[in-house]
């Protein structure tokens, strides 16, 4: 084999290692993709169907626990299930299981939102359903209808007239002077009164009025040291035939005590029971009023029920001639309106249990098309079509000190789009959720989360819904308002500052004559700020503000109002009057003025301190010496009245240093000041190439440009007598990640290339970095001559300071003759430079 061959030999050797690495690195890290690929993605390996004699099961598994948001829709009726991180495996897209209530399973994969499955379940009747856990997947659960026996079905006509005997024994409290049912039902206006009357293992309480209650909301309050437990009724928009709060005993195992009062909007109705029974009420409008049952019996409805526990129907006692007609009927006269006609929003709910799911429940007058969108990751908009939200429905509700997943609900009338409302429900966490309808009911369960609510303290309420429903425990008592005069509307003009602008977060308000320490705790709440109330702080305060506001800005007007001011202290605002404040701030302005006069007395008698602060760098005349002066100790000359210098400062220009005679707090800012100004000053180094070309040739100039970005250390590579010939193709390309400012690997390297059609002499230039990026230019020029030479004439370098013009100058003297007065001849020399004049700054960064 001869040398050639041996060579050639040699170079295909050499690229059939490199193609064999390259190929095992590809495999690696395709294998190593993968890999990352199945850890963070799971698959759906399996869907399964079957039916036993209660439920109608739907199994889906996959390769790890999977992760779900479930919708139930009512056009096309079935079940929708997103599910995000997940891919479809080797499984079908459609199953049509053999089912009475499934009626076609519909799998798909969403590639515009990553890696999102989609499960819809399409059904062939609406029935309950539940969603649980199991192994790596999930089970749906549909409950099949339960079909009465023959002799149930027989035996219906009979109990019928037994069922309307107990209805009349139960609801013989409310059996007089009833009004025939009308094609609308007349709405309540003001209560007559409220009766009690034990019905079986519970009590029944009859609340009396002119016509039938259906606006109405209801809360439950634990027990605490000093107040029972309580479940509380607001009856919105009606009046009482009371003044002052009504007591009526029960002194039952269920209620102790029922108490009802009337404020300017609304009657409040409180049942003073126990904690277990909390969950153990229904109330049931009627033709004259509202009946309210308390009893365990309730508590096996709520059981079977899918809704939440506050707000079950039972079949409750209506009136005795209403007892003639069909149930069915009374209900649809008495919830179902005109379709033409928009539903009404009449109670918003929320109730919690004790592993962490919660329920939030909404009341309209007629059943209402809906739709549920994912705003965000951890907010919720629930859509309500055709129907309107009321005033006093639209106050926020604060729920992040439950054991929920559910932060706050906001019901919000769109102006927008005429009869629509939304329910923005803010999550604290994303948790799958159920939504379900029945009638005139709208519930979404929510599963637990993993995030804790706010810490508080053992056995007591959230001070905000303390604060909302303090009057329960406590009788109201009215009060006329006097007027503002003009004085004082004047003064809490004053209080805001002019142009003030509000930031805090907006919030709808409704109090009527409520104590104004109320009124500061629920602006705790909102604002998370901490609140001190002084003593003499009292009023009351009447605001309705339907369209929020800033809470800061709700602080301000409730201060304007009340004569008072608040004072910033620390992490603390304190609330006083204004006279108060107005004193504080006098007095401390007197005592900062006693400061300042027995400060200058100690500094007039403190001792002088001779200091020699030697200057390294500066001048000490010209840089140092002016900003010294003025920190001078300043005394007032007894005859004169005038103020001149106690100390003294000067420079030994020789040495180049600063004598100050001064106290030693004067010397110790001095030296502060010093230690910042005498530094180093960076220096610059300024390089020039100076060519030189005759003019009998002609010539050919080029110019290549190239730069390089990224966060790869930037290299040059040299070419022919040290000349920078390109940048390094590896500038900017990863591995390291995380050394730039937005997080990740980037590189961006170009270049623009004007050559000369022949390789000939060359100049480079490197600029370096540009302005603190990390942005690399360099330059070359390219000179060719033809004809004639050229030459290099020379390389220059200057050092200069920041931000010091510096000076780069190269020429000749140039002779020629000129006529001088007496008109002779004289030969004059004039300079021919090529100047380049530069005066950089060095920038901080």
């Amino acid at each position: 084999m001869n040398h050639d061959q041996l060579k050639l030999f040699k170079d295909y050797s050499a690229i059939a290692i490199f193609a064999v690495v390259i190929s095992l690195l590809a495999g690696f890290t395709s294998d190593s993709y993968a890999q990352q690929k199945d850890q963070s993605v799971a698959v759906i390996t399996g869907i399964t169907t079957n039916e036993d004699g209660q439920f109608a099961n739907v199994s889906i598994t996959g390769t790890r626990q999977l992760t779900y948001t479930s919708v139930k829709q009512y056009s096309p009726l079935g079940i929708l299930f997103y599910l995000p991180e997940t891919l479809l495996g080797s499984i079908e897209t459609s199953y049509k299981p053999d089912s009475g209530i499934i009626s076609e399973i519909n799998i798909s994969e969403m590639a515009e939102t990553g890696h999102t499955a989609r499960i819809l379940v399409l059904l062939k009747k609406d029935v309950p359903y539940q969603v649980a856990d199991e192994n790596s997947g999930f089970k749906i659960s549909f409950a099949k209808p339960k079909e009465p026996s023959v002799s149930e079905k027989a035996s219906v006509t009979s109990g019928t007239v037994d069922e309307k005997k107990d209805e009349k024994k139960n609801a013989g409290i409310i059996q007089e002077d009833l009004k025939p049912i009308a094609d609308a039902p007349k709405i309540a206006t003001r209560i007559g009164s409220v009766d009690l009357e034990k019905s079986g293992n519970g009590i029944v309480i009859a609340v009396k009025s002119d016509g039938m209650i259906n606006d109405f909301k209801s809360f439950t309050l634990e027990s605490t040291p000093k107040l029972p437990a309580r479940i509380v009724f607001d009856i919105i928009n009606i009046k009482s035939s009371f003044k002052k709060e009504q007591i009526v005993p029960a002194n039952t195992e269920w209620v102790s005590n029922v108490r009802h009062y009337s404020s300017a909007d609304k009657v409040r109705i409180v049942l003073d029971t126990k904690n277990k029974y909390l969950k153990a009420f229904s109330a049931e409008p009627v033709l004259n009023g509202l009946l309210i049952n308390v009893g365990p019996a309730e508590i096996k409805t709520s059981e079977i029920s899918s809704q939440p526990p506050v707000r079950q129907k039972e079949p409750l006692a209506p009136t005795k001639k209403i007892a003639e007609q069909p149930v069915s009927n009374v209900l649809k006269k008495k919830s179902v309106l005109s379709d033409s006609k928009p539903a009404w929003v009449n109670k918003i709910d929320f109730s919690s249990e004790e592993s962490g799911k919660s329920t939030i429940t909404i009341g309209t007058t007629k059943p209402v098309e809906y739709n549920i969108i994912k705003a965000s990751e951890r907010l919720l908009h629930l859509r309500l079509n055709n129907t309107n939200i009321p005033v006093k429905q639209r106050r926020p509700l604060i729920t992040t000190r439950f054991n929920s997943a559910v932060d706050r609900i906001t019901p919000i009338l769109k102006p927008v789009k005429k009869n629509t409302s939304l329910v923005a429900i803010e999550l604290r966490e994303a948790v799958p959720y159920v939504v379900e309808q029945s009638d005139t009911l709208l519930t979404v369960h929510f599963e637990a989360s993993s995030v804790l609510p706010k810490p508080e303290k053992e056995a007591a309420l959230p001070d905000w819904k303390e604060v909302l429903t303090s009057v329960a425990a406590e009788p109201v008592e009215t009060e006329t308002k006097e007027p503002v005069t003009k004085q004082v509307a004047e003064a809490k003009k004053n209080l805001l500052e002019p142009g003030k602008r509000y930031t805090g977060e907006k919030i709808a308000l409704d109090f009527f004559d409520t104590d104004i320490k109320n009124v500061f705790r629920i602006l705790r709440e909102v604002s998370g700020k901490n609140f001190a109330i002084d003593k003499s702080v009292t009023g009351k305060v009447t605001l309705s503000m339907e369209k929020p506001v800033p809470w800061d800005q709700v602080l301000d007007l409730v201060l304007k109002m009340n004569q008072l001011g608040m004072v910033y202290e620390g992490d603390i605002i304190r609330i006083s009057p204004v006279e108060s404040i107005q004193k504080e701030s006098q007095l401390k302005q007197a005592e900062f003025e006693l400061f300042q006069k027995i400060r200058g007395q100690e500094r007039v008698m403190e001792e002088l301190v001779v200091e020699y602060i030697p200057i390294s760098y500066a001048n000490a005349k010209t840089e140092i010496l002016q900003h010294l002066t003025p920190l001078l100790t300043m005394i007032e000359d007894p005859l004169t009245k005038q103020f001149k210098n106690r100390g003294s400062v000067g420079v030994d220009e020789r040495q180049n240093i600063v004598i100050i005679t001064d106290i030693a707090e004067v010397i110790k800012r001095a030296k502060e000041i010093v230690k910042k100004l005498d530094r180093v000053t960076p220096q610059v180094i300024i390089e020039a190439r100076i060519v030189e070309a005759s003019t009998n040739f002609s010539r050919e100039i080029g110019t290549t440009w190239g730069s390089g970005i990224g966060v790869q250390p930037t290299s040059l590579i040299a070419g022919t007598y040290g000349v920078v010939s390109s940048i390094d193709d590896r500038v900017g390309v990863g591995p390291q990640r995380g050394l730039n400012d937005i997080g990740g690997t980037y590189g961006v390297n170009s270049s623009i290339n004007f050559p000369t059609s022949s390789d000939k002499a060359s100049i480079g230039f490197n600029f370096g970095r540009i302005a603190g990026t990390p942005l690399l230019l360099n330059a070359k020029l390219q000179a060719m001559e033809a004809q004639g030479d050229g030459k290099i004439v020379s390389a220059p370098k200057i050092v200069t300071l920041d931000n010091k013009e510096a000076t780069i100058k190269q020429g000749l003297r140039y002779p020629y003759n000129k006529l001088d007065t007496s008109g002779n001849t004289t030969t004059v020399f004039e300079d021919v430079d090529l100047e380049l004049k530069v005066k950089p700054h060095v920038t901080p960064d």
